[in-house]
C-alpha cells in the first residue's frame, strides 16, 4: 500500500530532505511551502497523511488542519519548532493525531508513517456488490480487468453507499446529506466511473425525498 504523503513546510531544505526520504521508504510524496499551495495540493492529491508546520508564511497550520478536516479525515502530523504546551494542546484540540517537535530525527517520524501505514492495513476493508470490488484503503474499485484508483472524495462516499448498502437491519440505506461539499458532482463523477468500468449489475440511484442509494441488479 503506497500512502500519499503532503508536507506543508516553508523550510524548503527540510522539505525537499523528507520527500526524498519518503519516496525512499515507498510513500508519494507531495510538497507544499505555504498556507495557500498546501490547501490547493490537499485539495487536490487528497492525502493519506499530511505534515504540517504550524508556523507558515501565509497562514497559521492549525487553522489549515480545521479546513482539511471540514473534507475529509486524513492523519495529521504537526512537525513544529513550538514546544509549549499551548501550542500543542491547540494543535490536538483541531484535530492533529501527532506532535513532533523540530529538530526531529528522521528516523522518528519515519517510525510513525509505518505504523500509520499498518494500522491503515489491519483495517483494511474490502466490498464486494455486483461484481464490483471496493478496496476502501487503497481507493481502488475493479470490475472485471478494469480498475480505477478513486478521488478521497469519491471514495469515502462510495465506502458510505456500500456499507449503507449491506447493513440489512437498515432499510433505510440513502445518502440525504455528508459532511463533504459538492455532493452532488461526487455523485456523478462516480457514476461515471461506473461507467468507465463496465459494470452493468451496480447503480448509484437518487430516490426522490431520500437521497442517494447502490442499487444492485442480480
Amino acid at each position: 500500500m503506497k500512502l500519499k504523503v503532503l508536507t506543508i513546510e516553508d523550510n524548503e531544505m527540510l522539505n525537499n530532505n523528507i520527500s526524498l526520504i519518503l519516496n525512499k521508504e515507498n510513500y508519494t510524496p507531495y510538497s507544499a511551502l505555504g498556507y495557500k499551495q498546501g490547501l490547493e495540493l490537499f485539495n487536490k492529491v487528497q492525502p493519506h497523511i499530511v505534515l504540517l508546520d504550524l508556523k507558515l508564511p501565509d497562514g497559521q497550520g492549525d487553522n489549515l488542519i480545521e479546513e482539511m478536516r471540514s473534507y475529509y479525515q486524513p492523519r495529521i502530523i504537526v512537525l513544529s519548532a513550538l514546544n509549549d504546551f499551548e501550542s500543542k494542546n491547540s494543535a490536538y484540540l483541531k484535530g492533529a493525531d501527532d506532535y513532533l517537535t523540530k529538530p526531529f530525527d528522521m528516523n522518528e517520524l519515519i517510525l510513525k508513517l509505518n505504523a500509520i501505514r499498518e494500522r491503515l492495513l489491519s483495517e483494511q476493508v474490502i466490498y464486494n456488490i455486483g461484481g464490483i470490488i471496493f478496496d476502501v484503503k487503497v481507493d481502488e474499485i475493479r470490475c472485471g480487468s478494469e480498475h480505477i484508483v478513486l478521488p478521497r472524495s469519491q471514495s469515502k462516499v462510495f465506502e458510505s453507499l456500500c456499507s449503507m448498502y449491506l447493513c440489512k437491519n437498515n432499510k433505510n440505506h440513502y445518502i440525504e446529506s455528508l459532511e463533504k461539499r459538492n455532493l452532488e458532482t461526487i455523485i456523478n463523477r462516480l457514476r461515471k466511473n461506473l461507467i468507465t468500468l463496465k459494470s452493468n449489475d451496480v447503480e448509484i440511484i437518487t430516490v426522490y425525498g431520500r437521497g442517494y442509494a447502490l442499487m444492485e441488479y442480480k
